[in-house]
């Protein structure tokens, strides 16, 4: 399965948008860390558009049995985010030789 790098992304944003890469770069970095501030407040932190991430606070035992405290992050897909991918037409099913696992793709990402 191939994937856009990051370079790439920023490049696809970049000419979606008409801003430059160092912008969409500054404002995805400045989204990142309010997402990490609003996380490690306990809030939900909301990915405009995209998704809503609910911190949880866990614990677990550790190798001398002493408590650590660690995050758990629940991911939920916005309702929007959703209804554009429930068109599944465009996926093309392709088995993937090494792994023996069947997926979808959409051929014009591919």
């Amino acid at each position: 399965m191939t994937r856009m790098s990051t370079a790439e992304r920023l490049e696809d944003i970049s000419k979606r948008s008409g801003v430059s890469v160092d912008v969409v770069r500054r404002v995805l970095d400045a989204e990142r860390d309010s997402i990490i501030d609003s996380i490690k407040k306990g809030e939900s932190a909301i990915l405009i558009g995209r998704a809503i991430i609910t911190p949880e606070m866990r614990y677990r035992v550790g190798i001398n049995l002493e408590e650590q405290k660690f995050i758990r992050l629940k991911y939920k897909p916005t309702e929007s985010f959703k209804r554009a991918l429930d068109d599944t037409s465009q996926f093309q099913e392709y088995l993937e030789e090494d792994k023996g696992i069947k997926l979808r793709k959409i051929p014009s990402l591919i």
